[in-house]
């Protein structure tokens, strides 16, 4: 997929007009894309359109209107689109009784970033943690990591038949899940694009 420019984003006020129905577009597209990985972790799979929106509702909040201002939020964002032959997820980490206890998970997820993949027909690919999210001894509550795929391992995650399922075998946070038909389907409209 192609990284945003300034010319993707609106004005505004343009923005603030159209914000309701892109909001909805947006609310929409997100749905089949959003995963539970055990009671804790949720994930996004991320597209230029889950992107622009973050950008645009961070220009919203920030007024941001100077143009060096407006690409340095480009920027910092782009880096979640993925690439060609690429999937892009966000992971989000809650805890048990709130915001209060998220420290202590967070301190027992540390190494997250070893534990993380993709599996497509009992193929595992290795999730690619972007290293400014952890530290040895530290993760933060949101992470981005990218699953580089073959030519192959794209074949087969296209095909209607694949099992495809994120797995975490984290010894102290262990579960996986089957990515629904409806997620699949919208994962595939994005590797289906990338050709076209």
């Amino acid at each position: 997929m192609q990284p945003l420019t300034l010319d993707d984003l609106h004005t505004l006020d343009e923005y603030e007009r159209r914000r309701p129905e892109f909001r909805r577009r947006i609310i929409a597209l997100k749905r089949p894309r959003r995963v539970v990985v055990g009671e804790y972790v949720t994930l996004l799979f991320e597209n230029r359109e889950t992107v622009l929106s973050q950008v645009m509702e961070m220009i919203r909040i920030e007024r941001i209107v100077e143009p060096a201002a407006r690409q340095a939020e480009l920027d910092a964002y782009n880096s979640i689109i993925p690439g060609d032959n690429e999937l892009s997820v966000t992971i989000f980490i809650a805890a048990p009784g709130g915001l209060g206890n998220i420290r202590e998970m967070l301190d027992r997820l540390v190494g997250l970033n070893e534990h993380f993949s993709l599996h497509v027909n009992g193929e595992i690919i290795r999730g690619v943690f972007e290293p400014a999210q952890y530290r040895e001894d530290r993760i933060s509550a949101v992470q981005y990591v990218k699953f580089p795929l073959t030519e192959a391992q794209k074949r087969q995650l296209l095909r209607d038949d694949a099992d495809v399922r994120v797995v975490i075998d984290h010894p102290n946070f262990s579960h996986e899940t089957q990515l629904s038909a409806e997620t699949l389907a919208s994962l595939r409209a994005d590797l289906r694009e990338e050709v076209s």
